[in-house]
């Protein structure tokens, strides 16, 4: 007797949604991608067509209603997170939503706690955690590099983004600007590769290019961790650079390393030696990291397990993001309880 398979529809059909979900979803053997959900009715009907996916629906509380659906994928503006999820959890849906988890850390927290009192299984989309270079960098962070002292990462886009008609340009319906829709993604990557540490307090910073702006154009941060760790983060979307570009560095006292392109070296006899695995690891790097998340994501369903990243560690990130805000107004440290 055949198996069946997790019928999955994803709300929001952005960006992530078109070079992330939609491949990653439709090359597994054990899900079938059976609806799309989004206000922009001509973007659904192209999609659907192209994807040859049946379903569309304009309104997300009628997708989760269908009964045709095991899962949704929740892709949506940030301010969408906490009602989608709330009502795709009443509806006995397995979810799997998009970082950040919400806008702030109080949406978060009542996020953790619908999810908790509900049946339907969560993940966290953290992909960058699938990324092939990151997988072997953090095997050799947690083993190679000794004890660990600094990092620091950024994500500088050129001026141009995001576009002015854009939900993440709108505090209402992004919650903040280029640390939290940027930044998240460094955070994560950061404190996973890092141990998952606490963050003790922060130092932050943010710069608006105009005083109509509703959010941050640039932001800087600093948080002190566990460890004595010291972490930089650097994000903005208004630089004038020819291209955009993003790093994380990484420093222990027996080695330091590099991603994106990953680097890794080593004090070894006394000279530093590069012992970077002969891996092409960055090549297709994004896409392998959503077909991986979605496997992970399917196989735990299947299995009727919890998936590997719940929504506890988003309302821990949740925290940060709001502490970094609160240094920027208030001008000095914040500690994080």
């Amino acid at each position: 007797m055949r198996e069946s398979k997790i019928r999955i529809g994803i709300i929001g059909t952005g960006a992530v949604t078109q070079t992330g979900h939609i491949p990653a979803f439709k090359s597994l053997s054990k899900a079938e991608l059976i609806a799309l959900c989004d206000s922009d009715k001509d973007k659904l009907a192209f999609l659907s067509k192209k994807h040859r996916i049946s379903k569309v629906y304009s309104d997300y509380e009628k997708m989760v209603s269908d009964k045709a659906i095991d899962a949704v994928v929740i892709a949506s503006p940030n301010n969408m997170h906490l009602p989608m999820i709330e009502a795709a959890c009443s509806a006995k849906k397995h979810i799997l939503c998009e970082k950040p988890l919400a806008r702030t850390a109080e949406e978060a927290s009542k996020i953790c706690s619908i999810v908790n009192k509900s049946k339907s299984k969560f993940m966290l989309g953290l992909n960058n955690r699938f990324r092939p270079d990151v997988q072997i960098l953090r095997k050799f962070v947690e083993s190679e590099l000794g004890t660990v002292f600094y990092a620091k990462t950024g994500w500088l886009q050129r001026e141009g983004y995001p576009e002015k008609s854009s939900w993440k340009s709108l505090l209402e319906s992004s919650g903040g600007g280029a640390l939290l829709n940027l930044g998240i993604h460094l955070l994560d990557e950061a404190l996973w590769l890092l141990g998952c540490r606490k963050v003790r307090s922060v130092v932050g910073t943010a710069h608006f290019l105009t005083k109509k702006q509703e959010v941050e154009d640039s932001a800087i941060a600093l948080l002190n961790m566990d460890d004595d760790i010291m972490l930089t983060i650097e994000v903005s979307w208004t630089l004038l650079f020819d291209k955009d570009f993003t790093y994380f560095n990484v420093f222990g006292d027996r080695g330091s390393a590099l991603l994106k392109p990953l680097k890794i070296y080593k004090r070894m006899h006394g000279e530093i030696v590069n012992v970077t695995p002969r891996v092409d690891a960055a090549r297709n790097a994004f896409k392998i990291s959503f077909r991986l998340q979605a496997d992970h994501f399917i196989k735990a369903l299947r299995k009727g397990k919890k998936p590997i990243f719940q929504a506890e560690e988003g309302l821990e990130m949740a925290k940060i993001i709001d502490a970094i805000y609160k240094s920027a107004r208030k001008k000095k440290e914040i500690k994080i309880d």
